[in-house]
């Protein structure tokens, strides 16, 4: 049987839309700024039992999956669940570490590991199928230790390994290994791939660890090589590559360890964007992403976590960005992995765990209830009136109460049954007043609920 073990995370929502009841009375919407928001505060998710983070994933459910030195875990943006290895299992992820993460055109989960291969969550069950080396079958996964999955436009698994690539057959039969052999200039660069890129064409990219990266050729069965450190004329450091996120127009951001490039495939052209400035050597880039904005996220080892537009641009101007530094982000922490949802950035850390931070600011304020009889009366609203005065509308909950939205407070008036809706009193071109000059209230219809 699948293990689990569940831990409190707090409230919250991943990949989502979702509303918590508890201190929510109203959601006011404010008007909308246009601007982008910037990243003030990163939180790490209280109660989320890792540290290093090889990877992270949002599923088309909602659902973020962590892939941790601790293990896997989900997380529903209330409470994780542990998923715990069990070697004699064959129905569970063979090995506790997880290095690699990927969800199939199917819905599948699929998740690497350091020592026990690769295992095949089933949608509809939730249970596994694993697929491990045999030194004895040649059809076999090539290697225990999966750091890199993904699927191409003809639907074929890839599962990139410590000792080669392999590639599953539709029937998960087996698998073709393609492995490193100097005297075929198409055949792997090298033994050890770190990061498999399926872009918008559905071309499988392959990034390795001395040889570049290099682009899956399915119609003669071979792979393309493109060795940076040849194309750019720079460092060996420039063909160990960790990361790959598609850009604009086909070409590709390519994270090295000597810093990070601009690959134009079409051109055979290559560019060193330059982030270090003055500061010295170029950063390890550990990790990319590109969010629903277009921008592009820059997780590094020495560097903290960058964030650039791409630009608009023909080549080589494409490869100028012009990065910004996540000041709040802490200098000393290495980003692993990167993922966003709709409004939120996921980052998996070498030694503290998961960050979130929000994409931009979604203009809403939220009242809640205040202490004593200055708040809402109630945290059910059924209706909302605008008024002739910004930002200071009627609100129905049990009994008529106006809002001061920029200052946060609420003026209560006599309580009354619960309000179904709320209609003015008079044309907008006049408001109603009190006795004293106040602002009379609406005309309320209440009900029984």
């Amino acid at each position: 049987m699948t293990g689990y073990r569940r831990t409190a995370l707090g409230s919250g929502c991943i990949g989502r839309a979702c509303l918590t009841a508890a201190g929510l009375l109203a959601a006011m919407l404010a008007a909308a700024s246009g601007r982008r928001a910037e990243v003030q505060r990163t939180r790490a998710g209280r109660g989320l039992a890792v540290s290093v983070v090889h990877d992270v994933l949002v599923g088309r459910d909602g659902l973020l999956w962590v892939g941790s030195r601790e293990g896997l875990y989900s997380y529903d943006g209330y409470e994780a669940t542990g998923l715990l290895s069990d070697p004699d299992d064959p129905h569970n992820i063979g090995d506790l570490e997880v290095r690699a993460l990927y969800e199939a055109d199917d819905g599948a989960l699929w998740v690497g590991t350091q020592d026990g291969g690769v295992s095949r969550r089933d949608p509809d069950t939730g249970r596994f199928e694993r697929f491990r080396h045999d030194p004895a079958d040649p059809r076999s996964l090539s290697d225990p230790t999966v750091l890199a999955i993904a699927q191409d436009g003809e639907g074929y698994v890839w599962v990139g390994t410590l000792n080669g690539l392999n590639r599953l057959d539709p029937d998960h039969g087996g698998f073709t290994r393609h492995h490193h052999a100097p005297d075929r200039p198409s055949a792997l660069g090298v033994h050890s791939i770190s990061r498999l890129h399926r872009d918008s064409r559905g071309d499988l990219w392959v990034a390795t660890h001395g040889a570049g990266v290099l682009r899956w050729d399915p119609k003669r069965n071979e792979f393309e090589s493109y060795s940076l450190a040849q194309i750019t004329g720079g460092s060996r450091g420039l063909d160990s590559v960790f990361s790959i996120q598609a850009g604009r127009d086909g070409r590709l951001w390519v994270g090295t360890r000597d810093g990070l490039l601009l690959l134009d495939p079409a051109r055979r052209e290559a560019r060193l964007v330059r982030l270090a400035g003055d500061a010295g050597p170029e950063p390890f880039i550990a990790a990319l992403h590109v969010d629903r904005l277009g921008r592009l996220w820059i997780g590094t080892l020495a560097h903290g976590l960058l964030v650039a537009e791409q630009p608009i641009a023909d080549w080589p101007r494409a490869a100028e960005l012009v990065p910004e530094s996540i000041e709040s982000w802490p200098a000393a922490l290495q980003s692993l992995s990167l993922e966003s949802t709709h409004d939120s950035l996921i980052v998996g850390t070498w030694g503290a765990g998961v960050y979130r931070a929000p994409l931009e600011d979604p203009g809403v304020k939220l009242l809640a209830r205040a202490s004593g009889d200055s708040g809402m009366r109630n945290r059910t609203v059924a209706a909302v009136l605008g008024t002739a005065t910004p930002g200071r509308p009627w609100m129905g909950s049990h009994g008529p109460e106006r809002v001061d939205v920029t200052a946060g407070r609420v003026s209560p008036r006599r309580a009354l049954r619960p309000i179904r809706s709320l209609a003015p009193t008079c044309s907008a071109s006049r408001s109603p007043r009190t006795a004293n000059g106040s602002p009379a209230p609406p005309r309320a219809s209440t009900g029984s609920t």
